[in-house]
């Protein structure tokens, strides 16, 4: 991931004049660029949204208004259906949930 995106994500902001605490900080954005960078390959297919910023993943897919909710032994998330991008989180969705869970 190029370093533009990297700062994105917080790479150029360290919280603390402390160097242990600047160190742990870094090596958090590092693991972020890494979730993020296998969450494209995995779930997002070839395109605008897995070249995309980390914002605009954020603004489309992880910022999504819903309700998550309980009832009869199951848990429930409601999505509202007039969101623009709701299909490239549904899909992100299964191509996630087809991954083979490792025994």
């Amino acid at each position: 991931m190029p370093a533009k995106q990297a700062k994105a994500l917080g790479l150029n902001r360290w919280p603390s004049r402390h160097w242990k605490i600047n160190v742990a900080w870094t090596q958090v954005v590092g693991l972020a660029v890494n979730l993020l960078a296998c969450f494209r390959h995995l779930a997002l297919p070839a395109g605008e949204l897995r070249d995309a910023a980390p914002k605009l993943l954020r603004y489309r897919l992880l910022y999504l208004p819903a309700r998550f909710t309980r009832g009869q032994r199951k848990r429930r998330l409601h999505l509202r259906a007039d969101r623009p991008w709701l299909d490239d989180l549904l899909h992100a969705w299964q191509a996630i949930k087809v991954i083979p869970v490792p025994t």
